[in-house]
């Protein structure tokens, strides 16, 4: 997939006159959901077949800023709101998807160059593509479950117990535990850890320290936390932090996959 070839054109203005005076129109709306439900099914090599064939065409993309650059963040940002919002449709977890989607705002907000902000696009895209094909599973969850995960997802900065779960999920603490597990394979205080060593995981990559990281995810001693960390990751917390990204990516994909900690 050659990005650097992408061609395009973006819309002397919002004005109908003017797209008829140039005979220049948006991407059509159904070949834009088409796109996008490539992502709500979780079929990335599908996306990426309909992106092969959008790059052998002119994109036509609406006028959003008179700054080029500006112009590319503002649709870029546009395309990834979009884009979680049918991943969440597809049944990944609400929020994982915000949180991918404040991340890559955020990454967008960075850059400096145009041609960086489409291939980081096209990257992501596939990624989040694979991240609801490899979550189909929770999509069929039953409710309380899937609630349970989300509760977990929002709070794991904080003490989380079983009752507590069990109270907003409407269920006594002891048959939420029991569908829990038969649901995921997991119990709930093994998911809990999973998730904040995959969250540990994160944090480091963004350079916080190894006790910061520890403290704020609640585990009892930085000791504790590295031997937790390396029996999960199979590396200890500082040679993680220095990986590169895409090694630091797979090992937190492997990790998504893992039933045990």
């Amino acid at each position: 997939m050659m990005t650097e070839n992408l061609k395009y054109e973006v819309l002397p203005s919002n004005e109908l006159f003017d797209e008829r005076e140039h005979e220049l129109f948006h991407i059509s709306y159904e070949i834009e959901t088409a796109f996008y439900s490539t992502i709500e099914r979780g079929e990335p090599e599908q996306m990426k077949a309909m992106l092969d064939e959008l790059l052998k065409t002119v994109l036509i993309i609406g006028r959003l800023s008179q700054d080029s650059l500006r112009q590319m963040k503002y649709w870029a940002v546009c395309c990834i709101t979009i884009a979680t919002r049918y991943a969440i449709r597809g049944g990944l977890c609400e929020t994982a998807a915000f949180n991918f989607s404040d991340r890559c705002i955020i990454t967008i907000d960075s850059m400096g160059e145009i041609q960086p902000i489409i291939s980081f696009l096209i990257s992501k895209g596939t990624e989040l593509a694979t991240a609801v094909r490899d979550s189909r599973p929770s999509a069929l969850y039953p409710p309380a479950v899937r609630r349970c995960i989300n509760l977990i997802g929002a709070n794991l900065h904080r003490k989380l117990s079983l009752s507590f779960l069990g109270e907003k999920c409407g269920l006594s603490p002891d048959y939420l535990g029991t569908l829990f597990r038969k649901t995921t394979g997991m119990t709930v205080s093994e998911y809990i850890r999973r998730e904040r060593l995959k969250e540990g995981a994160r944090l480091l990559q963004q350079g916080m320290s190894i006790s910061r990281t520890a403290y704020t995810l609640g585990f009892s001693s930085d000791s504790y936390f590295i031997s937790c960390f390396r029996s999960f990751f199979g590396v200890t917390p500082k040679a993680f932090a220095g990986l590169s990204q895409p090694q630091a990516e797979k090992l937190l994909a492997d990790a998504e996959k893992k039933t045990t900690v």
